[in-house]
């Protein structure tokens, strides 16, 4: 698709004489950098528009003899100097290419990146040649990495048991959906690219099993920066989610990371007697709506990490669900709706969601807020179950007395008789600039080695990272256990 640049053409240089012109080598213009770096593209498509600025810090005007890529016509860069295109890789003085003293030149740069049958991300570079009047030869490098994908749509998704194991992304275009009696197998290590209206619906069934070494990867597609500092994939809301419909049944997720999508995963209603979803090993992170989203139906989720959602991080309306060794934390950063970290009801919408079971066990549950969890059960006049646990968890809640369904929790409120609560919990220290979160355990946590270590040695005796809980020290709450890192050491120092 053609680009079309348009900038203003400077034309001073009728009212100059020649004598204000420099015919030195030794003035140079300065350029903002050594090298332009621009985003990381899917092979086969157009960069954005990269913009900088080339400065003439010198008393004199200068003036072009030659502008040109020093690959010439194989470049896969176009640009355009303040309003000349550099048609067929170069041009010469005829284009009346010159910068005023103290003033700049406009350069518009933008690549075609060819797609080169690699697996691995490929570098495109060429060079931007600039030669004065005066004879000085000066340049700045124009870099760009393409990655090949295998590109899965709609038009050749999935029609029958499919196994995705290629080393390239795939990128999904639209939609990809999983028939129903057909099953789709990921293998560990594969990467799936969704654009920002696509999504996964499983009306069959999804054998989704990475490893803590090659997890499997579901994002958006848009690769590089939204500015300096801040990649598109730390932006919530780059793709849709994963729906899994109400005839499917027997999901399973490994080693997982899903994140930076609309709703993450939505499970609809369904037989609760039957596992709709295990969930294991597995990050669902920065969603715009709810990260998991459960009705009526049966899940059961250990050692995963499930935070910053727009909404809720797990809402369970109805059904039989179990979280064992989970983080649930909400510090999201783009606005919340006032929903809670954990959500779980008996009614929606004045329909009637018997809740046969929550059940956290050696959780967190925690967020920016005081109060990080709802139960709200039906109003209507009638007896429906609304069941649910916490035992040997960390709440943000006000703490909860008399209830035999609340056993050996922790609560996360700040509170003089322990030192750390919300995201101090966490270690390192979150940076909100760059949107970047770490949920494993300061040394201060009141999780630290108060987890239930008979239920620890029977369902994940090694943490979401691989680590060994069964130590000396008993096992952590959360899906992190703690190891030994800088606090430790400055520890040591002091």
């Amino acid at each position: 698709m053609p680009v079309v640049l348009l900038v203003a053409v400077m034309s001073f240089g009728a009212c100059m004489s020649d004598d204000e012109y420099s015919l030195s080598a030794a003035d140079a213009l300065r350029f903002p950098s050594d090298t332009i770096q621009m985003d990381t593209l899917v092979s086969g498509q157009t960069t954005p528009t990269r913009r900088f600025v080339i400065y003439n810090p010198t008393s004199k005007a200068i003036r072009l003899n030659e502008v040109r890529l020093e690959r010439g016509t194989a470049s896969p860069f176009r640009v355009n100097v303040d309003g000349v295109s550099i048609e067929g890789g170069s041009v010469g003085p005829e284009a009346h290419i010159e910068v005023a003293a103290g003033d700049s030149l406009h350069v518009f740069v933008f690549a075609d990146v060819p797609e080169t049958k690699s697996d691995d991300p490929v570098e495109h570079t060429d060079r931007l040649l600039l030669t004065t009047e005066g004879g000085l030869q000066q340049g700045v490098t124009i870099s760009v990495w393409g990655q090949d994908v295998v590109r899965l749509n709609g038009a050749v998704g999935i029609t029958g048991d499919t196994l995705l194991d290629g080393r390239r992304p795939y990128l999904i275009a639209d939609s990809l959906v999983v028939p129903r009696d057909r099953t789709l197998t990921i293998a560990p290590g594969v990467r799936l690219w969704f654009s920002p209206k696509a999504g996964m619906t499983i009306r069959g069934r999804l054998e989704a099993r990475g490893t803590a070494a090659q997890p499997i990867v579901m994002r958006g597609d848009r690769q590089g920066n939204m500015f300096e500092g801040q990649p598109y994939d730390r932006i919530p809301a780059q793709w849709g989610g994963i729906v899994i419909t109400e005839e499917s049944y027997g999901n399973h997720l490994d080693h997982c990371d899903i994140h930076s999508g609309t709703y993450g995963i939505i499970c609809d209603s369904a037989d609760v007697t039957r596992v709709k979803l295990r969930m294991e090993n597995s990050i669902l992170h920065n969603m715009s709506q709810s990260a998991l989203t459960a009705i009526a139906s049966r899940t059961e989720v250990g050692n995963c990490q499930i935070s910053n959602a727009g909404e809720y991080c797990v809402m369970l309306v109805g059904g039989h669900h179990s979280f064992v060794h989970c983080t649930i934390a909400n510090f999201y950063r783009f606005g919340r709706s006032g929903d809670y970290a954990v959500y779980y009801t008996n009614e929606m919408n004045g329909h009637i969601q018997p809740l046969e079971q929550a059940r956290f066990v050696n959780t967190i549950i925690t967020g920016d807020r005081s109060d990080e969890i709802m139960g709200v059960p039906t109003a209507l006049d009638v007896d429906v179950p609304f069941g649910y646990r916490f035992d040997h968890c960390l709440l943000a809640t006000p703490p909860i007395e008399d209830d035999d369904n609340v056993t050996e929790c922790l609560w996360d409120n700040k509170d003089d008789e322990h030192e750390v609560w919300a995201a101090d919990n966490f270690f390192p220290a979150f940076d909100l600039p760059h949107l970047l979160f770490t949920f494993t355990l300061d040394k201060r946590s009141q999780a630290v080695g108060r987890a239930d270590a008979e239920v620890t040695r029977a369902t994940y005796p090694l943490d979401l990272q691989g680590n060994s809980r069964l130590t000396d020290d008993g096992p952590d709450i959360g899906c992190y256990e703690r190891q030994p890192n800088e606090q430790d050491q400055t520890d040591g120092e002091e």
